[in-house]
């Protein structure tokens, strides 16, 4: 068990080690929405199911673990049409100082075509 408690962060949150490599994959892959985060959840736990979204509210409040943003109202021709979640920098550190070790942060735009490319991988 991993314990993630920063300083602005109401309480704290108790990781699971397949909770660690969920957030690894989330941030090698710079972001995911909320299908992909279905499928790299199902990955991870070896079998078909979904995320549990309360415990993803706790992950993106504050000063959490992943900074959610939101579709847009209005939608171009690059813009994601869906909730996208990007692991914060308090995030990668946390992975870093527990030996889940990353590369630097890949800077990946959020666009549609990333998360299509995304999607390819998952």
């Amino acid at each position: 068990m991993y314990l993630f408690n920063p300083k602005r962060f109401k309480g704290s949150l108790s990781l699971t080690e397949k909770d660690m490599t969920l957030l690894q994959l989330i941030c090698r892959l710079g972001f995911v929405n909320d299908s992909q985060l279905d499928m790299l959840y199902s990955v991870v736990q070896h079998y078909p199911t979904r995320f549990f979204h309360p415990i993803l509210l706790k992950w993106t409040q504050y000063s959490g673990l992943l900074q959610k943003r939101k579709k847009p109202r209005t939608i171009t021709s690059t813009s994601v049409i869906r909730n996208v979640y990007i692991p914060t920098k308090i995030c990668r550190s946390f992975l870093n100082e527990n030996g889940f070790v990353l590369d630097d942060d890949p800077l990946v735009a959020v666009n549609s075509h990333n998360e299509q490319a995304i999607e390819v991988v998952v």
